[in-house]
Parts: C-alpha cells; sequence; structure tokens
C-alpha cells in the first residue's frame, strides 16, 4: 500500500467555480482576493499537499513540490499569493485559509453533500451475504462489508467504512466515527475540522475488541491486507498502516502517521501523528515514537531510540 495517494472526497454533484466564489465570499464575508478562475467543474476537495485535479484545496504555505501535485483546474484557499502557477489553478487569498474552509466545508456539507466513499474506495455500498453481522451492531448506510467478514456483538461501522473480504472486527469496536481535529482560528474561533474521508480495511484483517478507527479528514484512515490489531488499540485519523502490520494491546497510532509493511509494534507503545515509519520495523512494547523511523530499525524506550533487533510480534 503507497503511502502517498492521490484521493479525492466526491461531492454528490459537481459544483461550478462561480457557486464555489459565492460560498467562499460568505464564508469569508467578500474580504478575499480571487486570482485566475475556472472553466471546469469542481468535483470535490483533496489533501493539496498529495495532489489533484478539479477540486478545492487550502494551502497556508506556496511550497513549490506541494503546487506541482495540483494538476490543473483547482480552486486554491491560501494565505499567499503565487507566483508562477495563476493559469492553471484559481487561488483566493485570505487571511486564515484554514478556517475560511472549514467553514466552507460545512456549508458544502449541509447544502450538496459528499458521497460515503472516496474515488480510491468503492464505488457503491453493499454488504455480501456470507458476512456475519451480530445481531448487535450498527451498521450505517454508506458500508461496503466483504465477503466472509465477521463484524461482532456491540460494534459501530458508520457510513464511508469499507472493510474487506475475511476480515474479522471483534466485539465494541467502533469504525468511521469523527475524530478529535479543532483549530483555533485566528480571531480566536475553536472550529472542528469536518471528516469527509472514510475509512477502508483491507483483506484477512483481525480487529480487536475494544478498538476506535477514526475516519480521515480529506484523506481517508487506511488499514492494509493482513493487518493485525490487538484490543484496545487506536488509529488516527488519516492513518496507514501497510499490509503486514501486527499491533499490539493498548497502542497508538497518532493521525496521518504511515506505517510500514510488516512492522510490529509492541503493545502499549504511543506513535505519534504525522510520522513516518518504515517497512520491518520493531517497536518495543511501551515505546513513544516521536520521530521517523527507517526501514528494517528497532527502536525501544520513550522516547523511542534505535537499539539492537527486537523480537516484537509474529514473524508475518
Amino acid at each position: 500500500m503507497d503511502a502517498v495517494v492521490v484521493e479525492i472526497s466526491l461531492l454528490r454533484a459537481p459544483l461550478g467555480g462561480g457557486k464555489v466564489l459565492e460560498l467562499l465570499s460568505k464564508v469569508s464575508d467578500g474580504s478575499g482576493q480571487l486570482l485566475g478562475r475556472i472553466e471546469a467543474e469542481l468535483l470535490g476537495v483533496c489533501d493539496a499537499r498529495k495532489g489533484g485535479r478539479q477540486c478545492i484545496v487550502f494551502t497556508t504555505s506556496m511550497d513549490s513540490a506541494d503546487m506541482e501535485r495540483l494538476l490543473e483546474s483547482c480552486f486554491v484557499i491560501t494565505e499567499v499569493v503565487p507566483e508562477s502557477t495563476v493559469v492553471r489553478n484559481c487561488y483566493y487569498v485570505v487571511e486564515d485559509a484554514r478556517a475560511v474552509y472549514i467553514d466552507l466545508l460545512a456549508m458544502l456539507i449541509d447544502s450538496i453533500g459528499f458521497r460515503p466513499f472516496t474515488s480510491i474506495m468503492a464505488a457503491d455500498s453493499g454488504i455480501s451475504e456470507s458476512a456475519v453481522i451480530a445481531a448487535s451492531a450498527i451498521i450505517e448506510s454508506g458500508v461496503v462489508i466483504g465477503e466472509g467478514a465477521v463484524v461482532s456483538d456491540g460494534c459501530v461501522i458508520r457510513s464511508g467504512t469499507q472493510i474487506g473480504k475475511n476480515s474479522i472486527v471483534r466485539e465494541n469496536s467502533v469504525v468511521g466515527s469523527d475524530g478529535i481535529t479543532l483549530y483555533k482560528s485566528k480571531n480566536g474561533r475553536l472550529m472542528k475540522f469536518p471528516h469527509v474521508c472514510g475509512v477502508y480495511i483491507g483483506e484477512g484483517c483481525e480487529i480487536g475488541a475494544g478498538c476506535v478507527i477514526p475516519r480521515g479528514i480529506l484523506t481517508s484512515t487506511r488499514v492494509g491486507d493482513q493487518v493485525v490489531i490487538g484490543n484496545l488499540c487506536n488509529i488516527g485519523h488519516g492513518a496507514s498502516l501497510a499490509d503486514g502490520v501486527w499491533m499490539s494491546v493498548g497502542s497508538l497510532v497518532g493521525g496521518h502517521t504511515y506505517i510500514g509493511a510488516k512492522s510490529t509494534i509492541g503493545m502499549g507503545a504511543r506513535i505519534r501523528d504525522n510520522l513516518r515509519v518504515g517497512d520491518g520495523v520493531s517497536i518495543g512494547m511501551g515505546s513513544v515514537v516521536v520521530k521517523d523511523i527507517e526501514p528494517g530499525h528497532s527502536v525501544f524506550g520513550n522516547p523511542a531510540r534505535r537499539m539492537a533487533a527486537l523480537a516484537t510480534g509474529p514473524k508475518r
């Protein structure tokens, strides 16, 4: 599973650039500066750092690498006046791009709505006839559950969740709920960033009892194939666990962190947000990981430091 995926949270109906500008004028009190124009319809929203096409995005900087990923026909809410890319995209320059974007998302949710699945997930919802769903489980509409999957007693599976075939979700786990995403705007407002992406769980996974896997904000939370997550674990919004990851009981992975293939996480480990953990990494029990880890390394401690090879988890 790739760490960087171009993903679009799709609106229920495409939106013209003029309508977007109308909505932006409302949420920004008309204070923004418009540069350029877009003829194409806008399909949805995405994370500007991962690229996109015909999307509404925001950025607080004009990093050249990020801007190159915005292929064309994007409506960019920004705090910085661009130098050379106006022709390809349309820009709306404001003082607090994140706050304006949050208000715009809330307005889009209320007025048009988003499809339950993003561009990288299933097009249609549905529960396989061979899936086993406990009577006390709560399954919202807009969910995919594959062949032979098991959803146990007390589980809550929210809209926008896709569970692959032969995967098991144990008792009282919650998949697809909103995470905690607060932002204090420049004028002092405390704002909640809406979640408009989902949760993708691959094939042959086992999710332990009492786990929480929130849906993503602008990128989906992703669990690869053959992943094992122990009881009472939390996977942050927008995090990605690649194929074959083994995660022991009571461990936490922060939002937007990537865990490489066949890595093992000992019980009670904490991994902060926005990190990259390479393939085949071993993290000792109780460790607190605060920086990236190179592939194949073993770490232990608080803060976690590299050490001789650890024997954490099963061979995978």
